[in-house]
């Protein structure tokens, strides 16, 4: 029993002899890199302004800290034809039946990749009801849009109609 406790603590010793001491010079380390005190990261809001929103929009949907001309616009995983699908798989069509129901959609991309706000320009109510809750239910995150090399919030339109007539 004692033959292994004495291996152990000839080991141990070792251990502890071979660790540096705390009278080791701090000026053996090498300088620590020094940055400008003034550094900023670009603003990539700069130079936004309402004024660059599409006018039937004003009012309509929160435009500020949106950027309308980003550098690299945001993207649906797929492209707008994937999200179009899920949004025509999403839809009830009970409720857009006995007309042709015809829109543009717009949809504020923030800048984490999710959607902050959606406004439908259309005159039919119901096709602006269905399209809120078709774009609710889909969760899938969008790559968001860049702009001077930083995630910003911007603005994505597309087009849709839906026709259920059955003759």
């Amino acid at each position: 029993m004692n033959k292994p406790f004495i291996l152990l603590f000839a080991c141990f010793h070792i251990f502890i002899k071979s660790q540096k001491t705390s009278t080791d010079s701090i000026s053996d380390l090498p300088p620590a890199p020094s940055y400008p005190i003034d550094r900023k990261l670009p603003d990539p809001y700069e130079g936004v302004s309402i004024d660059d929103a599409p006018k039937d929009l004003v009012g309509k949907m929160n435009l500020e800290k949106v950027v309308f001309q980003p550098d690299q616009t945001a993207e649906f995983p797929g492209g707008i034809k994937a999200l179009k699908q899920k949004i025509y798989e999403t839809v009830d069509p009970y409720n857009l039946t006995d007309f042709i129901h015809w829109g543009t959609v717009y949809i504020i991309i923030n800048d984490t990749g999710k959607i902050a706000d959606i406004f439908v320009q259309t005159a039919s109510n119901n096709l602006k009801a269905e399209m809120k809750t078709a774009l609710g239910k889909i969760k899938t995150r969008w790559k968001p849009a860049q702009r001077k090399g930083m995630r910003v919030n911007s603005l994505v339109s597309f087009p849709v109609s839906f026709n259920f007539n059955v003759e």
